[in-house]
């Protein structure tokens, strides 16, 4: 019954790779064309002006970044002008637990291995659950009583152009925010005032004894993301640079810190694209072969009953997998491509093919003196 499932679950394995190979090069098809699109579209403006005759247009602008708004942890009381993020990083000091095999000798001379579980201290950004430890005995960590969290300008400016800050906020530069004595107020109320607030190196530290700390201190510190410069390209509404729908629905929007040309950064989009259509292929044609691996699994469980020729079997399996996941591959890849790229297509075709063919002769010719013998 173990091999009739592990052949469905490979002909399932299959089925989805199919899917997600035929999804990935929809999608890198509909992007390619689009950026296509949008290279030979795309107005390069003045980012320092605000020209009407644009509107709607698909615009090329890099200027100076200016956040129009603080980012603030309220909670805390903690702000820093003129960046596109604030980040609080709250690590407390808990338990984890670590295992480890531990082989044991018997009277009679026999070895057996068991799992051993030990306890650490540590400063953990994570909630380390101790509900989760496996002996009944283990330690206890307390709740966090705050978490870490990133606070994003609502808006900035690259030059006259308004940009939503979620676009920005990711691209500057990490620095540490200078803190200060004062903001341990807001420490003490936000944490309930249960212990000391020390500020030492930068970092506020929460706990009876700095140098001894104890399960459930905490460790609270603050960086800022500064951006002096950006470029983008989107479409212009108004005074604003939003999504620009192309003519197969694909919507562009890019952005990056420095200045850039539009050539630039659609050349970037374009390996962009690229890049992930080959992880998506990777990881699809990995499990198209595993999945083969596992349908033949019901041959050679059979086989494996005769002595010397199970071996001989899988092996070949594994060569048949290998070729048909060449073969079906390269055919799916190919067919993303055919109406747009024809001749791409049939490049991906010959060399997927040709590879299986040049294997499959490889293995029959592997094969045919072990038979012989």
């Amino acid at each position: 019954m173990t091999i009739f499932k592990s052949a469905l679950a490979g002909l399932l394995l299959v089925v989805a790779a199919c899917i997600l190979l035929f999804w990935a090069e929809g999608r890198a098809v509909k992007t390619a064309r689009a950026l296509e699109e949008g290279s030979g579209l795309v107005v390069e403006v003045d980012a320092s002006r605000i020209d009407p005759a644009n509107d709607g247009k698909l615009v090329h602008i890099s200027g100076a970044v200016a956040p129009q708004d603080v980012p603030t942890d309220t909670k805390l009381g903690i702000a820093a002008q003129g960046i596109v993020r604030l980040i609080r990083t709250v690590e407390m000091y808990q338990w984890k637990e670590v295992s480890r095999e531990v082989e044991r000798a018997a009277s009679d001379g026999s070895k057996t291995k068991s799992t051993v579980y030990d306890y650490e201290k540590l400063w953990s950004e994570s909630a380390i659950e101790s509900s989760r430890f496996k002996t009944a005995a283990a330690p206890k960590n307390p709740p966090m009583p705050m978490s870490g969290m990133s606070f994003d300008v609502g808006e900035a400016k690259v030059g006259a152009f308004r940009i939503a800050g979620d676009d920005v906020a990711s691209l500057g530069d990490a620095s540490a925010v200078p803190l200060t004595d004062s903001a341990s107020a807001g420490l003490m109320t936000a944490t309930g005032g249960s212990h000391p607030v020390w500020l030492i190196d930068n970092q506020f530290v929460l706990g009876n004894d700095p140098e001894k700390p104890a399960i459930g201190d905490l460790r609270i510190s603050f960086k800022r993301l500064d951006l002096d410069n950006a470029s983008a390209i989107g479409a212009q509404s108004d005074d604003k640079l939003t999504r620009y729908a192309t003519s197969n629905g694909r919507e562009l929007f890019f952005i990056q810190k420095g200045k850039a040309s539009a050539a630039e950064m659609f050349k970037d989009a374009l390996a962009n694209n690229t890049a992930l259509t080959w992880v998506i292929r990777a990881g699809g044609l990995l499990a198209m072969f595993i999945g083969f691996n596992l349908t033949f699994k019901l041959i050679t469980g059979i086989a494996d009953m005769i002595p010397v020729i199970g071996g001989l079997i899988r092996a070949g399996t594994s060569l048949i997998s290998v070729v048909m996941t060449l073969a079906l591959g390269s055919i799916i890849i190919a067919a993303g491509w055919v109406f747009y790229r024809p001749l791409l297509a049939l490049v991906i075709v010959a060399v997927g093919v040709g590879l299986a063919v040049v294997l499959g002769v490889v293995g029959k010719k592997k094969a045919a003196p072990a038979a012989v013998a």
